[in-house]
């Protein structure tokens, strides 16, 4: 007998989960990079990383716009088991096509390109992460909000990956089984899911030439669109640069977007459990105005420190991660920290509002604005203001996305957030005395760094539990209770 879908944890502790998993998804690399880096030398790691930017490409095809019309749609039906699955196998079925197309890309490149000679074994195991990412239907997961079983589930495989890089990886000549410990995290996660779906759910999708037809494909192109788009235009910065100035631009540039997607990455990752949770309460014709002011107030309360705490500590977070050959980015940094605020806010109307609502054509359209505007812009100001204009065309980029967001959800959307606006003024003004203290006090960066961070947090937790009292007592009064009786239970 199939066991019957768990209830849905609550949006705060599946946001948190995601989060710790994309904090995972930072540190990871923090342990890798430098290992890989002196081991397999600077030849073999760049052929390594020049196999995955093509990958990256190909998985783009790969993927299409399924994962996240999958996610939406499948959100619907999740409570009818019949539906769900017919919706599965179509959404699979599709993916199953795409991903051929996809390796048939791949087989041509490696026919006809000769910039891939002596790459084939290279790109084939690294392509492996397409293969068991398609087949491990991880969307399903999603859109059950099993987050615990995710974020375990990547860490774990991430342990493994971990394990088979030193284990395997001892000189030069081993930059294809780097590749392999890269891709077994995929790999890994792809063989669990489908036997975990299959006795958690009684889910199994299976390949059928029923796929729906227009209902699934229009929409997913026009996912598919958005995605490309905003791919283009998010990475159109680095590559330009790399155009119309010089690697040392692109180093500089780049030093200091790593650590701003980071965050970014980390942030959204918390907006993204709220997506099945909307999509489920519109099937159900159920009002999700409540829901969607609570993740906005919550997402301002976060997002604006964050985003301050960034501008204050850019300089230091560089010279801990990059060195100080890479000081200039320090200043890069604060402007991208400033584009983190729209960025973050416009997932949110995005993400989280406009494709549930299935508002994705207008997604598409003004992700072209936003590409199309970064391009021009980055064409005519980076020749003369170099790296700064690649830095203030990305704040301008994610401004228009916002916008488009503001503009067409203000039927969806109904806000009253003067209250969390004044909690984050506040917290602001504190962190930022904070970090000017900690830089008059302190002369190590580490230590200027760990005391603004630590002062911060808590001063931004006290602030917003004093603000918010009457609606968090009741849940620190519950975390007391359970923690009593854990310990009496113990004794």
């Amino acid at each position: 007998m199939d066991k019957a879908p768990k209830k849905p944890g609550s949006l705060k502790k599946n946001s948190a989960l995601n989060a710790m998993r994309q904090v995972c998804a930072v540190l990871f690399p923090l342990v890798t990079f430098p290992y890989a880096t002196r081991v397999l030398g600077a030849g073999n790691y760049g052929k390594v990383q020049f196999g995955f930017s093509i990958i990256g490409c190909i998985a783009l095809v790969a993927c299409l716009g399924v994962i996240e019309y999958a996610i939406r749609e499948g959100a619907k039906v999740r409570d009818d088991k019949a539906s769900f699955q017919k919706l599965a196998s179509q959404v699979f079925s599709i993916n199953i096509m795409s991903m051929a197309f996809s390796y048939l890309l791949l087989i041509m490149l490696l026919l006809f390109w000769k910039k891939t000679d002596g790459y084939s074994v290279l790109l084939l195991i690294q392509s492996l992460c397409i293969l068991f990412t398609t087949l491990g239907t991880d969307w399903i997961n999603t859109v059950y909000e099993d987050y615990a079983y995710i974020t375990v589930r990547y860490i774990i495989c991430h342990l493994i990956s971990l394990a088979l890089m030193f284990l395997l990886v001892h000189g030069p000549e081993d930059y294809i089984l780097y590749a392999l410990a890269c891709v077994s995290t995929d790999v890994l996660a792809g063989i669990a899911n489908v036997f975990y779906i299959r006795r958690r759910y009684g889910i199994s999708p299976r390949f059928t030439l029923d796929i729906g037809g227009n209902k699934h494909l229009g929409p997913i192109m026009i996912l598919f669109g958005s995605t490309v788009a905003s791919f283009f235009y998010i990475n159109s910065d680095v590559v330009m640069l790399g155009i119309l100035k010089d690697e040392y631009a692109v180093g500089i540039y780049s030093a200091a977007a790593r650590i701003y997607l980071s965050v970014k990455q980390v942030l959204n990752a918390s907006l993204a459990v709220a997506i099945p949770r909307v999509s489920n309460n519109i099937a159900g014709n159920k009002d999700n105005t409540v829901l969607l002011n609570k993740i906005r107030t919550a997402l301002l309360l976060i997002l604006m420190p964050a985003c301050c705490g960034l501008f204050a500590i850019s300089d230091n977070i560089v010279l801990l991660f990059s060195g100080s050959g890479y000081l200039e980015a320090g200043p890069l940094l604060k402007i991208l920290s400033i584009a983190l605020f729209f960025a973050t806010s416009g997932c949110y109307y995005v993400s989280v509002i406009m494709i549930p609502y299935k508002k994705e054509k207008l997604v598409l359209y003004g992700t072209i604005v936003s590409a199309v505007v970064n391009v021009g812009l980055n064409a005519v100001f980076i020749p003369i203001y170099g790296y700064y204009a690649a830095a203030v065309t990305t704040v301008i980029s994610e401004v228009i996305m916002l916008a488009t967001g503001v503009i067409f959800t203000r039927s969806e959307v109904r806000p009253n957030l003067v209250k969390p606006y004044i909690v984050s003024a506040v917290n602001i003004c504190l962190i930022l005395a904070i970090a000017f203290a900690a830089d008059l006090i302190f002369s190590s960066n580490i230590a200027i760094l760990a005391v603004t961070v630590a002062l911060s947090v808590l001063s931004v937790a006290l602030v917003i539990f004093l603000a918010y009292y009457k609606e968090a007592s009741p849940h620190v009064r519950l975390f007391f209770k359970k923690l009593a009786k854990d310990r009496g239970t113990q004794n």
